[in-house]
């Protein structure tokens, strides 16, 4: 410094990004031993060591999100779980971003879990997502299961989550410091079908007929994978043993996936 500064006065100091100072990987916990070192010149045989106070900046990890049920365009109840590397208090925050998913607030919205067993407060994110306010705290490390409670109705989006670009986000908010936002990579797949339709080779009341299911799907299917199909009530089995049959299909292009 180039010039006198007053005692008692604040001095604020920028280190930019061209000095290539990066965060640990698992963020900057308390007591993390950060200290300055002020030299004066004046006395130049004494240092004086100050600790700062910082905002702590901290790491989510083993973060999965699972959907229940899993209806492409249909409301959902979710089940988040996480591991965080500093503790959470009541009221602190955590931001759920749910991008492609509609989220609105309803009075009759279903809620997993009572109120008396839940341990978030569920609340809109300007209609991004969803504000999970904790209710109970939690140590740095424990793996927390989130049970929310609230008014907030999530709708999974109509194409499913089939990739990153449906995956949701989470950011923390405390007194102390935060969790930037990180993406929870383990989230439950979700297909979906496209151009789904039904042929009854008959219309006679209580005749045999043929059922041709004709359908898309915008997910990739490889062998060894199932097709549930669930016929209504009205439709009776005669028998336990169906016979299926179906076109050849090499599933390259998900859009003209159609199957028989």
């Amino acid at each position: 410094e180039d010039r006198y500064i007053a005692q008692e006065q604040d001095i604020e100091l920028y280190i930019s990004e061209t000095q290539n100072i990066s965060l640990p990987l698992n963020g900057v916990p308390e007591n993390a031993g950060i200290r300055i070192t002020v030299q004066l010149v004046s006395d130049p045989q004494h240092a004086i060591n100050v600790l700062p106070k910082f905002m702590l900046i901290s790491r989510a990890l083993s973060l999965s999100l699972d959907f229940d049920p899993k209806t492409p365009g249909g409301l959902t109840m979710m089940h988040l779980s996480m591991v965080l590397t500093q503790g959470l208090q009541p009221k602190d925050v955590v931001l759920l971003l749910l991008p492609g998913f509609e989220v609105g607030n309803l009075s009759l919205a279903p809620s997993l879990f009572p109120s008396e067993e839940a341990n978030f407060e569920a609340t809109v994110l300007q209609g991004q997502g969803v504000t999970l306010t904790s209710l109970q705290s939690f140590a740095s490390g424990e793996r927390i299961h989130v049970r929310y409670h609230g008014p907030v109705q999530v709708i999974i989006p109509q194409s499913g989550i089939l990739d990153s670009q449906h995956f949701p986000s989470v950011r923390v908010q405390t007194a102390l410091g935060h969790v930037p936002w990180t993406v929870v990579e383990n989230t439950s797949l979700v297909g979906s079908l496209v151009n789904a339709s039904i042929h009854l080779s008959t219309t006679e009341r209580s005749g045999i007929l043929e059922v041709a299911l004709r359908f898309g799907t915008l997910m990739p299917l490889s062998p060894a994978d199932s097709i549930v199909i669930r016929f209504p009530p009205a439709l009776q089995l005669t028998s336990d043993n169906l016979n299926f049959s179906s076109l050849p299909n090499k599933f390259e292009d998900p859009l003209q996936n159609l199957t028989e």
